[in-house]
């Protein structure tokens, strides 16, 4: 009996202290060493199912274009400026040739619009003569017309970049409210449904871009006025000319302008 009292005797502190450190250790020696194989073979296994992918984060700085053509409606038709050295030179996306009846022709003057149309010294129009509307007729003018009599009226020089292919159609409210995001989708669906249409519409925006960079050369300010699927998408002129390293800005409106405290 007194042998068995002995046997069962407890250890000393400093026996029971070595014991539970070495218990410790051992359990974090097997954690590290649960982490060291299963998040590696985690990892492997994500990447194995997901390659790397580089995500960049685009901002109007770094692409404009991808921001853009992302961007919903603005509150007003589409307007973008180029300053270069002494010149500025405006480019106005009016709808298209017969692309927005009548109807859609209402709400899409601003201040905006005619503060940059009136500083030009020079504006630029697909053709060289639009007509005027005659009194009594119910049928708005387009905004082509409207501007073109506005400059003969403020004694503006004209000039006609001559009128190409048709532009493709583009939904009335997306025009009128600068909605570049429905405009370039219906865009990219009329090139594929008719891609020579496209085609030709591509090739009219590479000889527009030369006219646009004489417009830059010539100093001064240029308006130019042109329809709205020439300047919206991959292979738009604000695209190409961005390309060839000119500076653009979008001139969205103010949907409200809060009053001065």
């Amino acid at each position: 009996m007194q042998s068995a009292n002995l046997s069962k005797s407890p250890q000393s502190p400093k026996t029971g202290q070595l014991s539970w450190m070495l218990d410790s250790g051992l359990a974090i020696v097997a954690a590290v060493a649960i982490v060291a194989v299963i998040v590696p073979a985690g990892i492997w296994l994500h990447r194995s199912q997901n390659p790397d992918v580089t995500i960049k984060a685009f901002t109007a700085e770094t692409d404009p274009d991808v921001t853009e053509s992302q961007a919903g409606p603005t509150g007003s038709p589409l307007l973008w400026v180029l300053k270069e050295a002494d010149s500025t030179v405006y480019l106005f996306g009016a709808p298209d040739t017969g692309a927005v009846s009548s109807a859609g022709m209402t709400g899409w003057m601003d201040r905006r619009l005619f503060t940059a149309f009136d500083s030009a010294n020079r504006v630029f129009f697909e053709a060289a003569n639009y007509p005027q509307s005659r009194p009594g007729e119910k049928a708005m003018p387009g905004p082509e017309s409207v501007l073109f009599h506005r400059a003969r009226h403020l004694t503006i020089k004209t000039e006609a970049l001559g009128s190409g292919v048709g532009g493709v159609s583009l939904p009335a409210a997306a025009w009128r409210t600068g909605d570049e995001k429905a405009m370039t989708e219906r865009l990219m669906l009329g090139a594929q449904s008719n891609p020579d249409r496209y085609a030709a519409l591509v090739h009219r925006n590479t000889l527009l871009v030369p006219r646009m960079e004489a417009a830059i050369s010539a100093g001064g300010v240029s308006f130019v006025t042109v329809g709205a699927s020439h300047l919206i998408g991959p292979d738009g002129v604000v695209k190409q000319l961005r390309k060839r390293g000119h500076r653009l800005t979008r001139l969205d409106s103010v949907a409200t302008v809060r009053p001065a405290m």
